[in-house]
Parts: structure tokens; sequence; C-alpha cells
């Protein structure tokens, strides 16, 4: 679920993982909603991301273990 401010600058997305897949990696979250031509900042993490990365490649998950873990990702644009 991804929500986003009016103007763009802020975003809310939130993952959850219903069940872990044993053997299988976590995916990272594609958010093709964004600008490609932007910086954003990840306000928990502290962490920059381009855009551009995000909407192709995706943002890692730090999902806690197990079933049924869920995260809140708020992410600023910088630029």
């Amino acid at each position: 679920m991804h929500y986003a401010s009016e103007d763009g600058a802020e975003h809310a997305v939130l993952v959850w993982r219903p069940t872990s897949r044993f053997g299988h990696p976590p995916t990272a979250l594609v958010l093709p909603a964004l600008d490609p031509t932007a910086r954003y900042l990840d306000l928990d993490a502290g962490t920059p991301h381009s855009g551009a990365v995000l909407v192709r490649r995706g943002i890692e998950l730090a999902l806690p273990a197990g079933d049924y873990a869920s995260s809140l990702i708020r992410l600023r644009r910088t630029a």
C-alpha cells in the first residue's frame, strides 16, 4: 500500500509478508509511482535513495523474521 502527499514530496509505503517462503530470498519492492529524476531519503533509516533505482530496481525490505511481518517505509523527496 503506497500513500503520497498531494505534492509528491512525502511517501508512506506499508509492506507486509503473509508467509515466509523457505529457501527463497526476499525480493526488492519496486516503487513505480516515484519520480525517477528525484532523490529520496528514508526517514527512519536515514538512507538516501535515487528515484531511478527505486522505480526500476526497488528498495530492499528489512522485514522482521517470520510470517505476517510488516513494516512502514517513509520517504521524503530531497531533490
